[in-house]
């Protein structure tokens, strides 16, 4: 596991789109490609997130230099912040956990 930085982005939009859309997201369980059509993220939305302070991307690595396995977006929310939990406004920090991708050909392996 690390810290994606800019050198992966365009592997985590590959990777995310490989487990959620297109053909190759049907060798996996967790296909959208039957409910949802267009992209799931592109560059500039995961630029942003690799960029932001407040949050990471992490990426689960085989560590040969293949494509990363999975990814996952981890972020510190404080209630009444722009991007907090369901209108929270307590002031709490609250933990947002998304973009949760494995690639199709790893899904099932353990």
């Amino acid at each position: 596991m690390r810290r994606a930085g800019p050198e992966d982005v365009r592997a985590v939009v590959a990777l995310v789109e490989s487990a959620y859309r297109g053909d190759s997201s049907r060798e996996g369980w967790t296909t959208e490609a039957d409910l949802l059509d267009g992209q799931r993220t592109d560059v500039d939305e995961v630029t942003g997130l690799v960029a932001a302070t407040d949050g990471r991307i992490l990426l689960a690595e085989r560590g040969d230099g293949t494509p990363p396995l999975a990814c996952c977006h981890l972020a510190r929310r404080v209630g009444g912040e722009e991007g907090s939990a369901d209108g929270e406004t307590d002031g709490a920090c609250h933990a947002y956990f998304g973009m949760f991708a494995v690639s199709p050909r790893a899904q099932g392996a353990g």
